[in-house]
């Protein structure tokens, strides 16, 4: 059947998943773990861990607790029309399972996301798969409606209790893993072509053609080696984890702005934008039992902005403040209470 008989044989009214619907995707979740995390600890112990994690990315925004910024930041987009009855969500993360606990808060506030996953955080679906996501929208008032948009785009760095950059402990391996390995993959690619890193040259070297059985790493090496040709950028031979989690964040915002300005059209259709970092800020166990370290998942955020029959507003009250807020943490709390009845319900 062609896409032109499907379209007229499929008249049914579209309707979002209802929260009960929802139920057996959050059982379990790891966003309701990180509630329970948060939960349990006292405002000195939050702080502590928020300066772990602001000292390990001193030139950026200050870390905010994942779940509270995600509260905030939905609070902010449904004043302005974008809620989850309206909106649809696009979240582009690495393909990293530590990531899911982030996906999962997105998919809180919006129902459940379409995938642009690809390793490191880069933007890999394209024109194509920008608008099979769009083509998924709900509409406003029946076919034809205007639709509206989330964006959510984060690389994602590990800052264990202590501070090490890049160190995570994964559930069930012994020894002591890394995060984000495609990024450390690309700061080894980057401090590989030593002095001549960054220079015309040495980003059309063999090496970093596109491979069939290695797309997406050729492909996040060579935005990052365009990222290192920019006035501004790291010296190639002391950069390290946390500069080379930035840059990949900021290339990633590149190229989905450029995506939504050149798919998205504003007289029929709303959006808004995250941008940034998810850091994983967890103890040196997996939370294996009681009196644990907690694992925690902190948002430094590059942007948050909606915009609305064309009008951009930019909420840096939600991104660049560490203050949750009234409205942000009835929202929080709203949310989580929804996400908790649905647990309870799909236990029943």
């Amino acid at each position: 059947m062609g896409v032109e008989m499907l379209a007229k044989a499929d008249v049914r009214p579209a309707r979002r998943r209802s929260l009960a619907e929802d139920a057996r995707a959050f059982a379990g979740s790891a966003a309701l773990s990180n509630h329970a995390c948060v939960a349990a600890l006292s405002a000195s112990q939050k702080n502590a861990r928020a300066e772990v994690v602001a000292k390990a990315f001193p030139k950026t925004a200050p870390p905010a607790l994942a779940d509270d910024f995600m509260g905030r930041a939905a609070a902010a987009f449904a004043a302005r029309g974008l809620s989850r009855d309206t909106t649809i969500a696009l979240t582009a993360m690495c393909r990293d399972e530590a990531c899911a606990g982030m996906r999962e808060l997105v998919e809180e506030h919006y129902g459940q996301s379409f995938h642009a996953h690809s390793l490191g955080g880069a933007i890999t679906l394209g024109k194509v798969g920008m608008g099979a996501f769009m083509h998924h929208s709900p509409t406003e008032g029946g076919p034809g409606g205007r639709e509206r948009y989330a964006f959510i785009s984060m690389a994602h760095c590990a800052v264990d209790s202590s501070g090490k950059v890049g160190a995570m402990q994964r559930e069930g391996r012994h020894e002591c893993s890394s995060g984000c390995g495609a990024l450390l993959g690309a700061l080894g690619h980057v401090k590989g072509g030593g002095g001549d890193a960054g220079t015309p040259a040495w980003r059309k070297q063999d090496s970093l053609e596109l491979d069939r059985l290695n797309p997406e790493f050729k492909f996040l090496c060579r935005r990052v080696d365009s990222a290192m040709a920019q006035p501004g950028a790291p010296n190639p031979k002391k950069i390290g984890l946390a500069d080379m989690t930035i840059l990949a964040a900021g290339t990633a915002r590149e190229d989905l702005e450029e995506l939504i300005a050149d798919c998205v059209d504003t007289k029929a259709a709303d959006y808004c934008v995250i941008t940034g970092i998810h850091v994983h800020n967890w103890g040196p166990v997996f939370n294996t039992g009681e009196g644990d370290v907690p694992n925690l998942e902190y948002v430094i955020p590059t942007s948050c902005y909606s915009v609305v029959n064309g009008h951009r507003v930019d909420h840096n009250d939600v991104a660049f403040t560490g203050d949750a807020g009234v409205e942000g943490k009835l929202q929080a709390l709203e949310n989580r209470m929804m996400a908790l009845e649905r647990l309870i319900k799909s236990k029943l």
